[in-house]
C-alpha cells in the first residue's frame, strides 16, 4: 500500500484483508462479527476476536501519523479518511466526471489507477463480490473512455489498445463496433469487415445467433463508405456518441411496482423531499431508516405518484439485503432478473457479468424508467444496478445509509427516522377515529412510545384496538407493556427486538387456529400467498383457513392485496419463522412443507396439461393428507394459474433444493418448463433447469436425469451450441434406455433429430425421427408425443423431397389431433402441412393451411411459433404474387419478435429484411394483429 509518497508494508494475507475490508466501506462502522465472518467464514479459530484485534491495532500504528485513522464505534470499527483517497473512490469519482465532462485527462487518470486485479490473492467473500463489480465497472469505464477517444478523432491511439481488448473480449459488440471503426477511420476498411466477418461466423456457428442490429448497421455504414463515420478533428469537441446508426425497435414496457400502500398516511415532509429531489435533476435517491419504519411503504407510495412521469416503465426487485433465510441477491442476478423484466431472453443475453451489465444500462441509458431497489444491503450490491443515463431515477431502501453512493455517485439520502407524535396521530386517527384517539390523549402517547414511533408497530396495536371500537385504550396499553420491551431508544436497540413486544401482544391475542396458520405462513416463500396454499400449509379446509386469515389481515398481521392474496411485512415473516421453530415440532414443520409443494407440485402439473391439452402425462405420488389442490378446468384456467404462481413456483423449487426435498424440486421444474419456455422466460427457464439436474442426482433418480439433459440439449440447440446439445441429448439416451423410459428415450432422440436437422443433416435426422415413431408405435401409438413424432417426420420427409409420404404422415398426425383435441399438435400439423404442400409448389393449398395455423397458434398461446408461421405464410403468397398480403404477414411477425426479444433476434432481422425487399420497411406503423398486445 501506499501511504502518500512512501509503500508501507502492511502485513499478511488476513490482515490486509481487514484493512481491505475497512477501505472498501470507508466512513462507515463494520461491525466485529462480519469481519470474523468474512476472515474465517464459518470456522473462526478459539481467539478469532483476539486475533482481529491485534490486526486492527496493528494497522492503526501503521496509520498513526498519517491523516488516515481507524476509529472504534459502537458496534465495530471505521476507517476515518477522506473517501477519495481510497483508490477505489477516486476511479469512480475521476470516471463521473469524465462521462459528464468527457475530458480525456480525467478518463486517463482513471484508467493509471487500475493496476492488476483488485484484492488480488484476498479470498474474503466480501471481496470477490466487490472484484466482481469492480471488473464490470472497469470493463464498462474502458469502453466509455474508446468512445471518447473516437469522438475526439483519436483512433490512431486508441486502436493499439482496442486490438488487446478485442483479444481478450471477443463476444463484446460494442467493443467490436468500436475496432471496426477505429479501422476503418485509420484507412483499414478492409480489416474492419474482415473483423465483423469473423465475429459473425463465430457467433452463428457457436452460439445461433447473428450480430445484433447496431453492429449489423455499423458493417453496412463501412461498405458504404458513409460519410457519418468520418472522424472529427482532435479539437472539436462535440461530445456526441460514437456514430453507430441506432436501431430502431419495439421496447418492453416493464410495470413492476407493488400495488400502492392502502391508506398511507403521513411523511409530508419526506415526500416534499422526494418531489424536490426529483424536481432538481437528482437521479439516484437513498431512503434508509430501521426496519419497520416504513421505507419501503413510502417508496412504493411516492414511486406510484410520480409513476407517469416514467412512461416507459418502472422495475422494482427485491435485493434480500437482510433476508435471514437467504443471501442477499447478487448483483449478478439483479441484472439477468432486470434482463428479463426488459424482455430479453436467455439466448440473447451475453456470457459474463461485464458484458451483461453493460447490455442492462444500453437498453436503459436513454429511457425514462423508475428503478425501485428495495431492501438494499450495501453500495456494492446497488452500484453495477444504477443505470447510466440521465433519464432514469433510481430509488433504492435500505437499512444502511449507503454511504459509499452518496460520496462516489451523488446519490441523494433520504433519511427516514420514527414518526413524529403528529404524524402517528393522523395514523391512529385514520385507524381509530379521531374522537377515540383524542379522548385519551396520555394514553396514546405512551402507546406512541411504546411502538417507537414505527408504523409497522402503530399498525398492529391499532389492529387490535379496532376489534372493540368502544373500549378504552388503557387496558391495551397495560397489555403492551406487560409484553416485554422498553423501546424509547430505538437507534441504540435490535430493532427487530423493539417491535417484538408489539408482535408479540398482537400475536398472543390470537385464536390458537389464527396462531397457528401465522406461523405457518413463515414457511412460504413468497411474495404473496393464495387461500389454497395457506389452507395446504395448515392442513384444514379453504373456509376455515379463510375464517384465520380474516382474522390475521384485522390484526395487522398480514395483508389483503387486490387480487385476494396475502403479503407479509418482512419482520412479521421472520418473526413467524421464529416463532414455527420454538413452538412446532420439526415433524409437524416438515409435514407443512411437504403439503405446500405438493399442492404447488400438481397445481403446476395440472395447469400445464390443461394448458397444453394432454390427457396424459407422467405420474405423481398421490398428495399428502391435508393438502388443499387449486380447481382448474379450462385451458384459460391453466394460463392464470401460473400468471399468479410463476414467482412462488420459483422460490418453491429453490426451497426444496435447500431443504432436501429434491424429488419435490425436480418434478416442479418438469412441470414448470413449457409454460416457462411458451411465456419466454428464458433465464428462469435455464436456472431452474440447473437445480433439477443437482436434484435429480442427489437423489439418483436416472429418469429425471435423462428428461434435464434432454431440456439442457434443447437450451443449447437454441444457442447454436451443437456438440453441446448432442452430448446433453445422447447422455438422456444413455439414462432413458438404462431405466426403460419409452417416453424420456423418445424426446431424447426427438432433440437429435432436431439437431442434426440444424446442421442439414437431413439423412441422420430421418433416422432419429423414425426411431422415435418406432418407439411411440411400439406403444400403441396413443401418446401426445407420437402427435409430434409424426410432425416432425413429415416436415423432415419433405425436406428430403418424398412429398408423398410427408403428407401421409402429417395428415395423420392432424387426423390425430383433432380426434384428441390437442391444440398444439393441430396448429403444428397444419403449420407443417402448409410447408409440405408449399415445397410441392401448390401455393393456394399452402396458403388454406397457414392461415388455419396462425389461428391455431394465437388461439393456443404460443406467439414464437405464430410469428414463425406468419414467416412462412408470406413467403407463400410472395410466391403467389400477393405482395400486399405479404407485407402484411411479415410486418405482423416482426411485431411479435419484437415483442418477444426487445434486443433483436435474428428472426426479427430475417422478417425486416423481407419487408425491404418488398418496399414494405417497418418504418411505418406495425399494423395492428389481432393478437392484441403480450400473448401468453
Amino acid at each position: 500500500m501506499r501511504i502518500e509518497e512512501t509503500v508501507v508494508d502492511i502485513g499478511h494475507t488476513r490482515q490486509r484483508a481487514v484493512l481491505a475490508i475497512l477501505a472498501a466501506r470507508v466512513g462507515a462502522v463494520v461491525s466485529i462479527a462480519h469481519l470474523t465472518e468474512q476472515l474465517w467464514r464459518d470456522d473462526p479459530p478459539q481467539r478469532a476476536r483476539a486475533t482481529l484485534y491485534s490486526y486492527l491495532s496493528r494497522l492503526r500504528k501503521i496509520f498513526a501519523a498519517t491523516a488516515v485513522s481507524i476509529r472504534r464505534r459502537s458496534g465495530g470499527y471505521l476507517l476515518e479518511a477522506d473517501p477519495l483517497t481510497v483508490d477505489v473512490n477516486r476511479f469512480r469519482e475521476l470516471v463521473s466526471r469524465a462521462r459528464d465532462g468527457g475530458d480525456l485527462a480525467d478518463w486517463d487518470a482513471a484508467m493509471a489507477l487500475w493496476r492488476g486485479e483488485p484484492f488480488a490473492e484476498l479470498d474474503v467473500p466480501e471481496l470477490d463480490n466487490l472484484r466482481t463489480t469492480l471488473d464490470a465497472e472497469h470493463f464498462a469505464a474502458v469502453l466509455d473512455r474508446n468512445d471518447a477517444l473516437l469522438r475526439r478523432g483519436e483512433h490512431t491511439r486508441a486502436l493499439p489498445e482496442l486490438h488487446e481488448l478485442a483479444e481478450r473480449s471477443p463476444w463484446d459488440e460494442r467493443l467490436a463496433g468500436q475496432l471496426m471503426l477505429a479501422l476503418y477511420r485509420c484507412g483499414r476498411p478492409s480489416e474492419a469487415l474482415d473483423h465483423y466477418r469473423r465475429l459473425s461466423t463465430r457467433l452463428i456457428t457457436e452460439r445461433g445467433v447473428e450480430p445484433g442490429p447496431e453492429l449489423s448497421a455499423l458493417h453496412r455504414e463501412i461498405l458504404n463508405d458513409a460519410p457519418s463515420l468520418r472522424a472529427s478533428s482532435p479539437d472539436e469537441r462535440d461530445g456526441g456518441p460514437v456514430p453507430v446508426p441506432p436501431r430502431d425497435r419495439t421496447t418492453v414496457t416493464p410495470r413492476q411496482l407493488p400495488g400502492d400502500m392502502p391508506g398511507f398516511t403521513g411523511r409530508q415532509t419526506h415526500l416534499d423531499q422526494l418531489d424536490r429531489l426529483l424536481a432538481g435533476g437528482d437521479r439516484t435517491i437513498v431512503v434508509s431508516g430501521t426496519a419497520g419504519v416504513g421505507k419501503t411503504s413510502l417508496a412504493v407510495h411516492w414511486a406510484h405518484r410520480v409513476a407517469e412521469r416514467f412512461g416507459e416503465g418502472q422495475l422494482y426487485l427485491n435485493l434480500r439485503g437482510f433476508d435471514p433465510e437467504a443471501e442477499p441477491l447478487s448483483a449478478a442476478d439483479a441484472i439477468l432478473a432486470f434482463l428479463d423484466a426488459l424482455g430479453v431472453p436467455g439466448p440473447r443475453v451475453p456470457p459474463g457479468i461485464e458484458a451483461q451489465t453493460a447490455l442492462y444500462r444500453s437498453l436503459v441509458a436513454e429511457r425514462e424508467l423508475l428503478v425501485l431497489l428495495d431492501n438494499a444491503r450495501d453500495a456494492e450490491q446497488v452500484r453495477p444496478l444504477l443505470p447510466g443515463g440521465d433519464r432514469c431515477l433510481t430509488l433504492v431502501t435500505s437499512r444502511n445509509r449507503l454511504a459509499g453512493l452518496v460520496a462516489t455517485e451523488g446519490a441523494r439520502p433520504v433519511a427516514l427516522g420514527e414518526m413524529s407524535e403528529l404524524e402517528a396521530r393522523v395514523l391512529l386517527r385514520a385507524r381509530l377515529g379521531s374522537e377515540r384517539v383524542d379522548a385519551e390523549t396520555e394514553v396514546v402517547t405512551a402507546l406512541i412510545q411504546h411502538c417507537g414511533g414505527l408504523p409497522l408497530a402503530l399498525s398492529i396495536a391499532a389492529a387490535r384496538a379496532e376489534v372493540d371500537p368502544a373500549a378504552s385504550l388503557a387496558p391495551l396499553l397495560r397489555q403492551l407493556a406487560t409484553a416485554g420491551g422498553d423501546f424509547l431508544t430505538l437507534d441504540d436497540a435490535d430493532p427487530k427486538t423493539s417491535v417484538r413486544s408489539v408482535f408479540s401482544w398482537s400475536y398472543r391475542c390470537l385464536s390458537p387456529e389464527a396462531a397457528r396458520l401465522f406461523r405457518r405462513l413463515g414457511i412460504h416463500p413468497g411474495p404473496s400467498v393464495s387461500v389454497t396454499a395457506a389452507a395446504s400449509l395448515l392442513g384444514e379446509s379453504v373456509d376455515g383457513t379463510l375464517s384465520s386469515l380474516e382474522e390475521l389481515v384485522r390484526a395487522h398481521l398480514i395483508d389483503r392485496d387486490p387480487s385476494g392474496r396475502f403479503t407479509f411485512h418482512d419482520l412479521l415473516r421472520d418473526y413467524a419463522r421464529e416463532l414455527a421453530a420454538d413452538t412446532d415440532p420439526e415433524p409437524d414443520r416438515h409435514a407443512a412443507v411437504t403439503r405446500l409443494l405438493d399442492q404447488y407440485l400438481h397445481g403446476a402439473r395440472a395447469a400445464w396439461m390443461l394448458w397444453d391439452n394432454r390427457r396424459s402425462a407422467y405420474r405423481l405420488p398421490e398428495p399428502a393428507p391435508g393438502t388443499t389442490l387449486d380447481a382448474m378446468s379450462t385451458a384459460e384456467d391453466g394460463q392464470a394459474w401460473f400468471n399468479a404462481e410463476e414467482t412462488v413456483l420459483i422460490g418453491l423449487v429453490m426451497l426444496a433444493h435447500r431443504d432436501g426435498h429434491d424429488a419435490h424440486a425436480y418434478r416442479m421444474v418438469r412441470a414448470m418448463e413449457r409454460p416457462l419456455e411458451w411465456r419466454g422466460r428464458w433465464i428462469a427457464w435455464l436456472t431452474c433447469q440447473h437445480i433439477a439436474l443437482k436434484a435429480a442426482t442427489r437423489c439418483g433418480d436416472l429418469a429425471a436425469q435423462s428428461h434435464v439433459h434432454m431440456f439442457l440439449g434443447h437450451a443449447d440447440l437454441r444457442r447454436g451450441r451443437y456438440p453441446e446439445a448432442e452430448d446433453h441429448f445422447e447422455r438422456a439416451i444413455e439414462l432413458s434406455a438404462e431405466v426403460d423410459d419409452h417416453y424420456g428415450l423418445a424426446q431424447a432422440h426427438v432433440g437429435l433429430g432436431m439437431t442434426f436437422k440444424r446442421q442439414d443433416k437431413i439423412d441422420l435426422a430421418l433416422e432419429h425421427e423414425y426411431r422415435v415413431c418406432e418407439i411411440y408405435e411400439a406403444e400403441g401409438g396413443v401418446e401426445p408425443g407420437y402427435l409430434f413424432a409424426l410432425n416432425n417426420l413429415g416436415r423432415t420427409l419433405a425436406l428430403h423431397g418424398d412429398h408423398a409420404e410427408a403428407l401421409r404422415r402429417c395428415e395423420r398426425a392432424l387426423e390425430l389431433g383433432v380426434e384428441h383435441a390437442n391444440r398444439r399438435a393441430i396448429a403444428s400439423a397444419l403449420d407443417n402441412l402448409g410447408f409440405v404442400h408449399a415445397q410441392r409448389g401448390d401455393s393456394r393449398t399452402a396458403i388454406g393451411y397457414y392461415e388455419r395455423a396462425v389461428a391455431a397458434e394465437r388461439e393456443f398461446g404460443n406467439a414464437f411459433n405464430e410469428a414463425r408461421t406468419l414467416m412462412s405464410y408470406g413467403d407463400v403468397l410472395c410466391e403467389a404474387g400477393e405482395t400486399t398480403a405479404a407485407v402484411d404477414r411479415y410486418r405482423r411477425a416482426v411485431a411479435i419478435f419484437d415483442r418477444l426479444d426487445p434486443d433483436g433476434s435474428q428472426e426479427a432481422d430475417e422478417a425486416r429484411a423481407k419487408l425491404n425487399l418488398l418496399g414494405g420497411g417497418t418504418d411505418d406503423p406495425v399494423l395492428e394483429t389481432a393478437t392484441g398486445g403480450e400473448s401468453r
